[in-house]
């Protein structure tokens, strides 16, 4: 019987404050909601939240494991990952960000790869930085999703990584517009002429919460979850498959 590959899917940016983690979680809880196995894997090596954001220990973690593999103290993979409930486990990133030049990127592509056969799904946080770790993800991943907000920045770079992907003839990827994080007077159809191309999937202003932060620590928060999540994930589904 053939071994089943889980679906791999990175969440990344062009600048940072523009809500991936949230995209993540929510993700995450819409993946679960399916009934799908999905690892959550916290590769924002500097300022990673997602293992105080699930309620989760933060060690041993990712780079536990990858000093582990190097010194050939790694036993199993399931010593490093923390379990949420029963379709959602996170894999955190590492407490002190001193660390994050320790860890050789090979050894995140072992990762991924001793896992892409346990799990359903596997789901990347990653922070806007493109280093060594992040190539790796992205190589691996069957679609990356770009968050962005319609920041004038934000739109001049995402502009740079799309030409960059039509050169590379790389297609593989997804555009959130988070309009919750969004100050600037541009809609959906500017946002289009200054990119080059139309967003997937925007967050409208009326997902925006006072107290979203603490919120979204009481478990309870994700009973009631957006259909546009419930939307993403569907897609995401019937393309891979």
């Amino acid at each position: 019987m053939a071994l089943k590959n889980a679906k791999i899917i990175t969440v990344t940016s062009v600048k940072g404050g523009v809500g991936k983690t949230s995209v993540v979680l929510n993700l995450a809880h819409a993946f679960a909601y399916n009934k799908q196995k999905t690892l959550v894997i916290d590769l924002d090596l500097y300022t990673g939240s997602l293992a105080m954001l699930f309620g989760v220990a933060d060690q041993p973690n990712i780079f536990n494991f990858a000093t582990d593999l190097m010194v050939n103290k790694f036993k199993q993979t399931s010593d490093y990952i923390k379990k949420y409930n029963d379709y959602i486990d996170v894999l955190p990133a590492l407490r002190d960000p001193r660390n994050v030049s320790k860890i050789d990127a090979k050894y995140i592509d072992l990762l991924i790869k001793k896992l892409v056969h346990i799990y359903d799904v596997i789901l990347i946080d990653t922070n806007h930085i493109t280093d060594a770790v992040k190539l790796i993800s992205m190589d691996l991943s069957n679609t990356i999703i770009y968050v962005m907000t319609n920041d004038i920045s934000d739109l001049r770079n995402m502009k740079t990584m799309i030409s960059i992907y039509e050169d590379m003839e790389i297609d593989k990827y997804k555009i959130i517009l988070n309009e919750v994080l969004s100050h600037e007077n541009y809609n959906r159809y500017d946002v289009r002429n200054v990119i080059g191309t139309d967003v997937d999937y925007i967050l409208p202003h009326s997902l925006y919460q006072r107290n979203y932060q603490k919120n979204i620590l009481n478990q309870n928060y994700f009973d009631k979850l957006n259909p546009i999540f419930k939307e993403i994930v569907s897609d995401l589904v019937k393309e891979v498959n």
